[in-house]
């Protein structure tokens, strides 16, 4: 993604992209207790202008927690992991 976007953001480059996504900080200890794709978080607000519907878009996002080499951008809201697995 990097690459992909390096003129796009000259000055502001992106130096945190792990490819495990928001699993990286449930590895940590950490809960998703909130995930959402900007598309559907921008719905949200009423704050999308785009031809298709946030249904649509949300259906061809990669997995958060494992997004690889895709572009993926969402909202999350993390917290202290409880004993005894992740939120999801």
């Amino acid at each position: 993604m990097s690459d992909r976007n390096e003129g796009l953001l000259r000055r502001a480059p992106w130096t945190f992209l792990p490819a495990e996504g928001v699993a990286y900080f449930e590895n940590l200890g950490w809960d998703a207790t909130y995930l959402a794709s900007i598309v559907v978080a921008a719905a949200r607000f009423d704050r999308l202008a785009l031809p298709v519907s946030p249904e649509e878009l949300e259906a061809q996002r990669p997995d958060p927690r494992a997004p690889g080499d895709q572009p993926y951008s969402g909202v999350v809201r993390l917290t202290p992991a409880r004993s005894g697995g992740r939120a999801r």
